[in-house]
């Protein structure tokens, strides 16, 4: 529904984990700061959601007296987003995925070489030439659901999920206790160049069913504290929020070779 550019998600926390804790001091180091994050901290769907309502309530009351009738006005309430969709064919694995999968395989049987049964090549080779082929994709591409570097139906869910789930309060290394808002970045028809919303989920559901085939369907309602335009820059660097996932999820990626 909202065309080929994918939605982002992240968290304060994350981004605070992506940082290390790192405070800018000055303009410079939030400008660098903030090229990090958009680089790195943020997850991307692997397909958009199918459908997205919003609602805008305006609260108001009215008291009647014996002569007239008195209206009061209120702020309005938060606009609520509710999404749903699917997620995408669930047998589709991230390279990730797949050399971790290999090597557990081929350690399980004894071999000595982490090779992929089919091809025979080495599934560390086989990943070194994805990223090759990823890093001459051009960077509109890049963070699309082409790049299955890593990412896949079931790791966009889950990641998601896993955002919803995030306490809404965490403590950095100093002891010091952070709101945790979740962000999403929405590319649609009503902003084509991108909106992003800050806020938190107040349901999250997953449907499974005989009907789905080999797929899930999901649906979350979303509350909209505020929301900013997605500029230029991070559009363009946000492009690149898949590989700042890989580059983050490395280390499972060694756990699961060695």
């Amino acid at each position: 529904m909202a065309g080929l550019t994918p939605f982002q998600f992240s968290s304060g926390k994350r981004q605070h984990d992506v940082l290390l804790g790192y405070k800018p001091t000055g303009m410079l180091s939030n400008l660098a700061a903030d090229a990090i994050s958009d680089m790195l901290a943020w997850y991307e769907m692997w397909i958009n959601p199918a459908s997205i309502t919003k609602q805008s309530k305006y609260r108001q009351t009215q008291q009647h007296s014996a002569g007239a009738i008195v209206n009061y006005f209120y702020r309005p309430e938060y606009t609520v987003m509710s999404c749903q969709g699917k997620i995408g064919w669930v047998r589709i694995h991230s390279v990730l995925e797949e050399v971790k999968a290999n090597a557990v395989s081929n350690l399980i049987r004894g071999e000595k070489s982490i090779k992929d049964v089919n091809s025979g090549v080495s599934a560390l080779d086989g990943a070194k030439e994805a990223l090759e082929d990823y890093a001459h994709l051009p960077w509109n591409i890049k963070s699309s659901h082409a790049n299955r570097f890593n990412n896949s139906p079931l790791q966009f869910l889950r990641r998601l999920k896993a955002l919803a789930d995030e306490p809404m309060y965490y403590i950095d290394d100093e002891g010091v206790e952070h709101f945790n808002p979740k962000f999403i970045k929405c590319f649609t028809k009503e902003y084509p160049d991108g909106i992003m919303y800050k806020g938190f989920f107040d349901t999250f559901t997953i449907d499974e069913n005989t009907d789905l085939g080999e797929t899930l369907s999901y649906q979350f309602v979303y509350v909209i504290q505020s929301e900013t335009p997605v500029t230029l820059i991070q559009r363009v660097l946000g492009a690149y929020a898949g590989f700042g996932s890989a580059i983050g999820d490395l280390t499972s990626l060694a756990s699961g070779v060695l």
